[in-house]
């Protein structure tokens, strides 16, 4: 299993080359390296956040073009994947605010890579249903539960559960401005593990964003 230490270096990789291909006008290969690296997880967010999984389809077109229009300003200022986790996390709630799917003028190469970094070989088609199975737990705890947990709470599970770092979530849920300090992700932290995870085991789900999810009952 790779360590906590080559996590960070993958996501600084990745994060240099998008920069790179950005600062020389190759957009459309920036977009496809944050999709082909983090398109399944992503692509599970949304499912955790939508009604159904037409709609993570669609918003996730339109994630591509969100992150496709916005990478030319991307500063590096929080990591990538926290970034792009910010935009879903805007689209899924103005999906929720209109009540319906957004519209924009899609082209059919960007339609092409969003689909590509889902599907386009065996390995992203196995993170993508890995990654599918942790947002359909997620998403069945939530219908499960009696108690009321407020909407951040559920974020921070959500994302937390998708395999993000506090550092990241952190950003995510400050909507990626502003630093984060160690004592906020600290703070995440503790309340995941004192407040949450008790109440999810109550719910006979045990999380382990490493390995997936098992039932506890």
């Amino acid at each position: 299993m790779a360590s906590k230490a080559d996590g960070v270096q993958e996501q600084a990789r990745i994060q240099e080359q998008v920069r790179k291909l950005v600062s020389e006008g190759q957009h459309k290969c920036a977009l496809q390296v944050v999709l082909n690296h983090h398109g399944p997880s992503l692509f599970a967010y949304l499912v955790t956040r939508l009604p159904q999984r037409a709609d993570a389809e669609d918003v996730y077109q339109d994630l591509a073009l969100g992150l496709l229009r916005s990478l030319p300003v991307f500063r590096g200022e929080c990591p990538i994947r926290a970034w792009a986790f910010v935009i879903a996390r805007n689209l899924a709630n103005s999906f929720h605010r209109s009540n319906g799917r957004l519209e924009d003028p899609w082209t059919s190469s960007v339609l092409e890579i969003a689909a590509q970094s889902l599907h386009s070989t065996p390995a992203l088609e196995r993170e993508c249903l890995l990654a599918e199975r942790r947002a359909l737990v997620v998403k069945g705890s939530e219908a499960l539960s009696e108690e009321t947990w407020s909407e951040e709470d559920w974020e921070i599970v959500r994302l937390y559960y998708l395999g993000l770092s506090w550092e990241e979530v952190a950003h995510v849920l400050q909507g990626g401005e502003g630093e984060v300090t160690s004592k906020r992700t600290q703070n995440l932290k503790q309340r995941f593990h004192r407040k949450l995870e008790p109440r999810l085991r109550k719910l006979g789900r045990e999380i382990d964003p490493q390995v997936g999810a098992r039932s506890t009952t």
